[in-house]
């Protein structure tokens, strides 16, 4: 396994255990941002990362600039999920989800290796009806050249 796809599964582990924080609504990026490194770490720990490596940093890179678009990214979301918005999508999904629109649309990753990475991940931690889902949406983003 890359590093790379070890780091976005920490993101995707991170953003899931943040789903369950209680957050002002009106101030979610900020309160995300403040609590996103201690999740990061405690996952990180439990999955024996060592954080002085390029794959904590990868993630916690991909998470600090990640967050603060929540809003944007979650409106694409609805955008192309049809029939689906993001209140109705399981939590792992959306995570994944998240992160792959992130890294297509503001970190310039090439949308197919995206889109590879984040099935494989949606296999790993998702329901086997997960990703022709996930593989619908993130495939009308690209399409769309968001």
């Amino acid at each position: 396994m890359s590093f790379r796809r070890k780091s976005r599964e920490l993101v995707v582990q991170t953003l899931y255990a943040l789903e369950y924080e209680s957050n002002d609504e009106y101030l979610q990026e900020l309160d995300l941002l403040s609590k996103y490194e201690e999740k990061l770490l405690l996952i990180a720990e439990e999955c024996r990362v060592d954080t002085k490596k390029k794959i904590y940093d990868f993630a916690k890179k991909l998470l600090q600039n990640l967050i603060p678009m929540l809003s944007e990214i979650d409106k694409i979301i609805n955008q192309y999920s049809i029939g689906w918005t993001t209140d109705r999508i399981a939590k792992v999904d959306l995570c994944i989800m998240r992160l792959a629109i992130y890294e297509i649309v503001y970190y310039k990753t090439p949308a197919p290796v995206v889109i590879n990475e984040s099935l494989e991940i949606s296999k790993k931690f998702c329901s086997e009806t997960s990703t022709p889902f996930i593989n619908a949406v993130l495939d009308a983003v690209y399409r769309a050249d968001v």
